[in-house]
C-alpha cells in the first residue's frame, strides 16, 4: 500500500458500537482518511427501510451527513445531509471470516493476506480479461460497462446459456474480473431457464467453496450476496477460497449496484476498487438518494481490500484447471446407497427415523428454480425417490427434521415466503404418512429468522 501512495495504521479495537466506530473514522478523516479495511467481527450499523433490515456501510463511508433512529429500535431509519451530504467521504472494506464454518479464522486470514501479498507482488496473477455472465431478466446489460476497464470481455447473455452448469465451468476458466447478475440470496445463485420464473437450478455457497473459481475480483449483481452476517455468505466465500479471490463488490440486502460505467470507468483508469465504488456512490448521490435509490443502493458494500487495483500486464498465464482427487473416504465396512442422482447439487442434509425404524432424509435442492426442500426415506434396500415436499419459487433452506408422538414427520426450514420486504422466516410442515401438510410460516417480520432446529417434547 504504501508504494501506491498510502500511508497506513494499524489499529487494534475491542468494544464498541457503529456510532463509536463512525466517530473515531471522522477524527481521523480530518487528518486526511482516505478509507478502512475493517478486519474481524467489528461494529454493524444496521438500516431498516421499507419491512427490510440489513447493514449499511454506507453510515461508515458517509463522515458529514446526518443519520437518525426515530423510532429508538437500534436500527438506523433517516439520512440526511445534515451539514454536509449524504454521499460517502472515505471508502470501507470488510475482511470477516468469523462466520464461515469450513476453516478457521486465523487460517482463513493468514491464507487471505498470502493471496493479496503474492498478487501484489506477480506472483498471482490471472489473464487481463473479465466475464459478463447475465441471466435472462438482464440481458439487456450486455457486457455490464466492463468494457470501460477491460479489453477483452467475454459475454454470455443468451437464455439458453446462462445456466448453473455453463456457470460453474466459467468459474473454472481463468477470468481476472467476473460480473455476474442473477437472482440470489446468501447462500445461492438461480440461473431461471428461457424466462421462465418457475424453472431454473442454483449454485449454493459450498459449490463456491469447493470450487475456489479461478477469478480474483466479482462484481455481485446478485441480491444479498454480500449479507456478511450470515452464516457462510457467498460473497465471503468467493474471497475466502484457497488460491484465488480477493475482493467482492454487492449488496447485502436485495438490490445491487446499476449505472456501472461509472464504476468501471475508474476503474479502467488506474484507481483502485475503493476509490471507484465511493465514485460510483457519490455520482449515485450526487442529488441525494431517491426511494427507489435507497432501496436499491443502501445495502451496496465491499468485501475484501478496497486498495487493490485490476492488473493490466500479468506476469504468466496460470495453470489450467485440472480435476483434483476425491479425498473423502467412507469407513471399512459401511455400506454407500446414494439418495439422488440429479446433476445439479444437493446439500445441507437432515435426518431423522419414523415409528418403523425408517431412516428419512430431507436436504436443500437446487434442480427446480432457486431451491426447494426434497426429501426421501429407506425403505428395505433402496431410497425412495426424491420428492419435494412443496415446488416453491423462492428460496427454501437449511432443513432439519424430527418424529413426533404420533409418528408424524416434522420438517421445519427457513423459507423467504415474505415476498413483499423479502425476508426470511421459518417455515413448517408434517407428513402423516400420506402427505405433507401444506407449509405454515411459524415467523414473521422484518428480521431474517434462520437456520431452524426442531425437537419433541
Amino acid at each position: 500500500m504504501i508504494d501506491e501512495g498510502f500511508s497506513t495504521d494499524v489499529v487494534l479495537w475491542s468494544g464498541g458500537n457503529h456510532y463509536d466506530l463512525r466517530t473515531y473514522l471522522q477524527s481521523r478523516f480530518s487528518e486526511g482518511l482516505a478509507g478502512a479495511l475493517l478486519i474481524g467481527n467489528l461494529p454493524v450499523p444496521w438500516f431498516e427501510y421499507d419491512n427490510a433490515e440489513f447493514p449499511c456501510d454506507l453510515y461508515l463511508m458517509d463522515l458529514d451527513g446526518t443519520w437518525q433512529d426515530f423510532d429508538i429500535d437500534g436500527l438506523l431509519d433517516n439520512h440526511t445531509d445534515g451539514g454536509g451530504d449524504v454521499s460517502p467521504e472515505i471508502w470501507i472494506g470488510r475482511l470477516d471470516p468469523s462466520r464461515l464454518t469450513w476453516g478457521g479464522q486465523a487460517q482463513l486470514l493468514g491464507n487471505y493476506f498470502t493471496k493479496n501479498h503474492n498478487y501484489r507482488v506477480g506472483i498471482l496473477s490471472l489473464p487481463h480479461r473479465a466475464l459478463s455472465f447475465v441471466d435472462d431478466d438482464w440481458e439487456s446489460f450486455g457486457d455490464c460497462d466492463l468494457s470501460w476497464a477491460y479489453g477483452d470481455v467475454t459475454t454470455i447473455n443468451s437464455s439458453n446459456q446462462t445456466t448453473a452448469t455453463e456457470y460453474k465451468s466459467r468459474l473454472l476458466q481463468n477470468y481476472e474480473w467476473i460480473h455476474v447478475c442473477t437472482h440470489s440470496s446468501c447462500w445461492a445463485h438461480t440461473f431461471r431457464i428461457n424466462y421462465n420464473p418457475m424453472q431454473g437450478q442454483s449454485v449454493f455457497n459450498y459449490e463456491i467453496q469447493a470450487l475456489d473459481p479461478h477469478a480474483l475480483f466479482y462484481n455481485l449483481f446478485a441480491c444479498s450476496n454480500t449479507r456478511f452476517m450470515e452464516t457462510n455468505c457467498l460473497g465471503n466465500w468467493y474471497i475466502f477460497g484457497d488460491e484465488y479471490g480477493l475482493t467482492t463488490v454487492g449488496s447485502a440486502k436485495s438490490g445491487s449496484m446499476l449505472y456501472f460505467n461509472y464504476f468501471y470507468q475508474q476503474l479502467g483508469s488506474g484507481q483502485n476498487i475503493g476509490e471507484s465504488f465511493k465514485y460510483w456512490f457519490c455520482v449515485m448521490g450526487g442529488d441525494g438518494f431517491e426511494p427507489w435509490e435507497i432501496s436499491w443502493f443502501y445495502g451496496m458494500n465491499i468485501l475484501g481490500d478496497p486498495t487493490l487495483t485490476i492488473n493490466s500486464s500479468p506476469n504468466s498465464e496460470p495453470p489450467p484447471y485440472t480435476e483434483e482427487s476425491n479425498h473423502n473416504t467412507v469407513p471399512s465396512g459401511w455400506p454407500t446407497l446414494q439418495v439422488t442422482t440429479d446433476e445439479f447439487s444437493q446439500g445441507n442434509p437432515a435426518i431423522t427415523t419414523d415409528f418403523e425404524g425408517k431412516p428419512w432424509v430431507v436436504w436443500e435442492d437446487g434442480r427446480n428454480i432457486r431451491t426447494n426442500i426434497y426429501f426421501s426415506y429407506f425403505d428395505e434396500d433402496q431410497w425412495s425417490s426424491p420428492v419435494p415436499i412443496q415446488i416453491y419459487q423462492y428460496w427454501d433452506l437449511h432443513p432439519k427434521l424430527t418424529t413426533d408422538s404420533l409418528g408424524n414427520i416434522w420438517a421445519v426450514w427457513q423459507s423467504l415466503r415474505d415476498v413483499s420486504g423479502l425476508n426470511f422466516n421459518i417455515c413448517a410442515s408434517y407428513h402423516d404418512g400420506i402427505n405433507w401438510s401444506s407449509p405454515a410460516l411459524i415467523s414473521s417480520g422484518p428480521q431474517y429468522d434462520l437456520e431452524p432446529s426442531i425437537a419433541t417434547d
